[in-house]
């Protein structure tokens, strides 16, 4: 086993094995030569407890040396990867999040152990009860990739399972939950920074839309779907995220076309005119084509063939 010192310097190297790996100190690259940690951003020097090269957000925290690591309080933070420091205290309130170049949403706890966004349990135990300060970070996570996107409606997290909802937009109260997966956590997918702030923005449309009294449909909901597609966030989402929302949108506007309701404000050439609309400003690279005698969509992302998706009949508006 090895063992450390705060910043890192080695204390104790006793191993049964003589395979020596190279990752040592929060499991970074350790360079013999140098004596250095890689961090992806920067190196670290265990002995003079300092980093070798100056914090890229330095002008953001002037109040802190820009080599210094884990703001000289490496028993309570961990630095994930030189550039990231995102904690939280025994509230569950946020004291300070540095944005990186890493896509997933890292959380550092109280006590030094961290975890992705999607890792923390939020279902309900007992009538409601329970796992509330891990809903509580979840909240403030999710209400401050909010915040970096304009959202103004209230984004908060509730302890009910939904197994086929990420997130939804409830017009009773006008918020916008993220409820646990059947996992009880939330959705593997929201993990990614991007995935979650396109499925805020998405829901964001819905909540748009609920106060221009624009009702439901599956037209609607495909051009909300349509609106999130295009905004810049999609284009740094997972394959699998752009994937599920050319599924989503292709049975939406499908349904759209083929099950329309008696009072349907819209035609049948204006689903074709979303479908197209969708293959111009998408930002996923996701081309759809549209066979409407047979049925189907054919779905393609950066060139590449999902496959055909056959419609299936939805009497469900908002979701399928």
């Amino acid at each position: 086993y090895d063992a450390y010192l705060p910043y890192g310097e080695l204390l104790v190297d006793e191993h049964s094995s003589s395979e020596d790996l190279p990752y040592k100190f929060n499991g970074k690259l350790f360079d013999e030569e140098t004596g250095l940690y890689y961090y992806g951003a920067r190196y670290l020097n265990p002995v003079t407890s300092l980093w070798y090269g100056v914090d890229p957000l330095a002008e953001k925290y002037q109040f802190l040396g820009s080599y210094v690591y884990c703001s000289a309080n490496p028993i309570k933070i961990i630095d994930v990867d030189g550039n990231d420091e995102f904690h939280v205290n025994g509230n569950g309130n946020i004291i300070k999040v540095v944005n990186n170049n890493s896509a997933n949403i890292t959380i550092v706890n109280p006590d030094g152990s961290k975890k992705y966004f999607s890792d923390y349990e939020t279902k309900s135990i007992l009538f409601g009860w329970g796992n509330e300060k891990n809903r509580q970070i979840i909240a403030n996570v999710a209400g401050y990739y909010a915040k970096a996107i304009g959202i103004k409606a209230t984004v908060g997290t509730i302890g009910e399972i939904r197994k086929d909802e990420t997130a939804y937009y409830e017009p009773k109260d006008n918020g916008i939950w993220i409820p646990a997966g059947e996992n009880g956590t939330p959705d593997i997918l929201l993990k990614n920074k991007y995935n979650l702030m396109n499925t805020l923005f998405h829901e964001d449309m819905h909540f748009q839309d609920n106060h221009r009294g624009m009702g439901e449909s599956h037209f609607l909901h495909a051009s909300v779907v349509s609106r999130a597609s295009s905004h810049w966030t999609f284009a740094r989402t997972t394959q699998a995220y752009k994937g599920g929302q050319a599924i989503y949108f292709s049975q939406l506007a499908m349904n759209a076309y083929y099950n329309p309701p008696k009072d349907a404000n819209y035609t049948k050439q204006d689903v074709l005119k979303l479908i197209s609309n969708f293959n111009k400003t998408n930002k996923g690279n996701i081309r759809l084509y549209f066979d409407e005698k047979r049925k189907i969509m054919n779905i393609s992302i950066d060139n590449n063939n999902l496959g055909s998706l056959r419609y299936k009949k939805s009497d469900k508006t908002m979701n399928l």
